[in-house]
């Protein structure tokens, strides 16, 4: 379906009661960002865009969505309308971790998929912009898959490619095309996906490093953490209602209790802290994190966090051949077990 028939169907579902709400992208005020749209009103659908600079993985906000639904119900029984959803390749991985840990049931959503030829980087295409074009009035910006260009005159005028601009996470995509979906936007990518023993490339030559200068790297990295846990926040596979790594303040068990909740991190901004923080988030996203790459944009002091998870998804890969996301209907890796798994890491 092409994008107005798309809206239009999410026009009419949502009209006749038939969906609860539709998340989705629109413009932002800075014409190089999409923020995402979550609306029940049929009018704003109007606003629905689905250009490359739609990045943020939309999943991350279902998990709340249906778990204050749940909150909310009075019979465990009652028949909830879907959440229109619209998911491009690697976040419908996302969506099936949350579906295999039975955070999400399948019948309250609405895939709307968006097959993917890459995702534009805000960053990159913004500072382009400024050192390419002649007028730099943002209404005469135009970013689609072909590139960056700049409005002169009524016509389009070429300043960056597209792969000038393209986020690198999609040069190991394993994805293109969403995994399931309700209804597609236009065309699937004809493209092969990169296969599964190219995806770690950039983690196979960090690997080859020494291990005092790997520790070197990641100690610098970490000791500019400002723990502000926007990384946390942002990961469609961080949701735990409380998180032991991140709490803001301590509290007692029970009210006027002099015993309090205790959490394996102090808060406090210091190499030790921060390692112990970002290591123990790795290997809790140990066959869960999807590569969609959230933390890494989140991030503000740009730690390059999704080196660090993809080299414990290199090590899920090569010892359990296991690809995070990529059947909804699977057991978890952290639940499977068989007597011809590897047991290497075991000591005589």
């Amino acid at each position: 379906m092409q994008t107005d028939e798309i809206k239009k169907l999410l026009a009419d579902k949502l009209s006749k009661g038939e969906l609860r709400a539709v998340i989705g992208y629109r413009r932002g005020t800075n014409p190089f960002f999409r923020r995402p749209l979550i609306t029940s009103s049929a009018e704003e659908l109007e606003e629905l865009d689905f250009s490359p600079l739609g990045v943020e993985n939309l999943s991350t906000y279902i998990t709340d969505t249906v778990r204050k639904r749940r909150a909310r119900r009075r019979d465990p029984e009652e028949h909830y309308k879907p959440t229109a959803v619209v998911l491009r390749g690697c976040h419908s991985r996302a969506l099936n971790v949350l579906l295999q840990e039975k955070l999400i049931p399948r019948e309250e959503l609405f895939v709307v998929g968006l097959p993917c030829r890459g995702v534009a980087d805000p960053h990159k295409a913004q500072t382009l912009w400024h050192a390419r074009a002649e007028n730099r009035d943002h209404r005469n910006v135009v970013i689609d898959e072909q590139g960056l260009f700049e409005l002169r005159n009524g016509q389009k005028v070429r300043l960056a490619d597209f792969e000038e601009i393209s986020d690198e996470c999609h040069g190991y995509c394993r994805t293109p095309n969403p995994l399931f979906y309700d209804v597609l936007v236009g065309e699937p990518v004809a493209e092969e996906p990169v296969a599964a023993e190219s995806q770690f490339k950039d983690v196979e030559e960090f690997l080859k490093k020494p291990v005092e200068e790997r520790w070197r790297f990641w100690s610098e990295q970490f000791s500019r953490c400002i723990r502000c846990y926007a990384c946390k926040n942002i990961c469609p596979a961080c949701s735990c209602q409380e998180c032991s790594l991140a709490k803001d303040t301590e509290q007692p068990l029970v009210a006027d209790a002099k015993v309090r909740k205790t959490f394996w991190l102090g808060k406090q901004q210091d190499p030790a802290n921060n390692a112990a923080y970002h290591i123990n988030r790795a290997l809790h996203l140990a066959g869960r994190c999807v590569s969609c790459g959230e933390c890494e944009r989140a991030c503000p002091v740009g730690i390059p966090l999704l080196l660090l998870y993809r080299s414990v998804a290199k090590q899920v890969f090569d010892n359990y051949d296991y690809e995070a996301g990529m059947d909804g209907e699977a057991e978890p890796i952290m639940t499977r077990f068989s007597t011809e798994d590897s047991e290497d890491f075991m000591e005589e």
